[in-house]
């Protein structure tokens, strides 16, 4: 007779690294430069650089101890061995909640920018989901969901070809936004017109670390590779590293691409046409028409991959807390793949729940 279902150790490095840095440029890309710049102006660079740097000491942290705790969703176990059950409980439901949050934030933003040539989706005024658009929300969820059924290496491969894409977009549009547009001198105008306070407010409130918390994601697979001690500590530094070179690109082209006129209130009232949809309004009005055509595909493409790999790692901090006694003992089963599927089933459910309270990428 056949034994138990097991989870399969068939995640490489580049699966690991892709899954980390698949999940940290998601939708954060396609609106973060605008947040961060409303809220820091020019300084909105080093919102960037300290976000990153923040998030780097806790993935050395982190590097250290997955190679104790090469289990899928390591990061419960962890705190139920340095902490006790009481933290250990607490802290599994955190993360819970925190995973399974983000794909409800990804569908969201694929939805907000469908809105500039699918009307509907959204309220223009408010930038919240409209009837139609919560039900397209709850199909495009579905649709992540289904997909994790796979085994893990069908998943990983399928989240590898979409950071190919997700890195090749966002490091083109630098370049893109600077042969069209470059205005040096925003890069220092108005600066006394945001405190600098704010370089630490957009760090928070700005998908800044909203961003790099994806690092997480090989952690969460530490079970399903058969070299956790060198693949997760690469997977987990490489993808902060490279993440914050291309988010500090991305606000650098942001910033020079824009129009004086359109900062001349002041940061704080940065206002140009189609800001639901940032990057793509300012490919169009610097007169890049066909980039902002792939910018339109990139959005609905780079969030539901970040989505897509959240919705893989959700169902193993379910499957961990469910193992250490802080969740139904249910959550643990398996199908023939070796994927948790009451777990997915269960972040499903609760991402739906999510949309009704908040239903838009910045109340999300």
């Amino acid at each position: 007779m056949a034994g138990p279902a097991r989870l399969r150790r068939d995640g490489g490095l580049i699966g690991l690294l892709y899954a980390s840095l698949g999940s940290i440029i998601g939708s954060g890309w396609l609106f973060g430069a605008l947040h961060a710049a409303v809220l820091a102006g020019p300084w909105s660079v080093f919102s960037w650089m300290i976000g990153a740097a923040a998030i780097l000491l806790l993935a050395f942290v982190f590097a250290e101890l997955a190679t104790m705790f090469p289990n899928s969703g390591a990061m419960v176990h962890m705190t139920h061995v340095s902490h006790g059950d009481l933290a250990g409980r607490v802290w599994a439901w955190i993360l819970f909640l925190a995973f399974v949050l983000v794909p409800p934030i990804e569908v969201t933003g694929v939805l907000t920018y469908t809105n500039n040539y699918l009307p509907g989706l959204i309220y223009p005024t408010t930038g919240l989901l409209t009837q139609v658009g919560m039900v397209w929300a709850v199909l495009l969820l579905a649709v992540v969901v289904a997909v994790n059924f796979l085994a893990v290496r069908w998943v990983l491969a399928i989240n590898s070809v979409a950071t190919w894409w997700k890195l090749i977009i966002p490091i083109a549009t630098i370049f893109v936004l600077m042969a069209y547009s470059f205005h040096p001198s925003n890069m220092a105008a108005h600066a006394a017109s945001v405190p600098l306070s704010g370089i630490f407010t957009a760090v928070a409130t700005a998908g800044i670390v909203f961003s790099f918390l994806g690092f997480q994601q090989a952690i969460s697979l530490a079970g399903e590779t058969r070299n956790p001690n060198r693949y997760i500590p690469l997977a987990l530094i490489g993808s902060v590293l490279v993440g914050m070179l291309i988010y500090v690109g991305l606000q650098v082209s942001f910033i020079t691409a824009l129009d004086p006129r359109d900062i001349s209130g002041g940061w704080q009232h940065l206002h140009f046409t189609g800001m639901f949809g940032p990057l793509a309004a300012i490919a169009i009005g610097v007169g890049a028409f066909w980039w902002a055509v792939v910018l339109y595909a990139d959005a609905f493409v780079s969030p539901l991959g970040t989505a897509f790999i959240y919705v893989t790692a959700s169902p193993r901090i379910i499957m961990a807390a469910g193992e250490m006694g802080s969740a139904p003992g249910a959550v643990v089963r398996l199908n023939r793949h070796g994927v948790p599927w009451v777990g997915l089933v269960v972040t499903y459910a609760v991402g739906v729940v999510f949309f009704f309270p908040f239903p838009s990428w910045q109340k999300l």
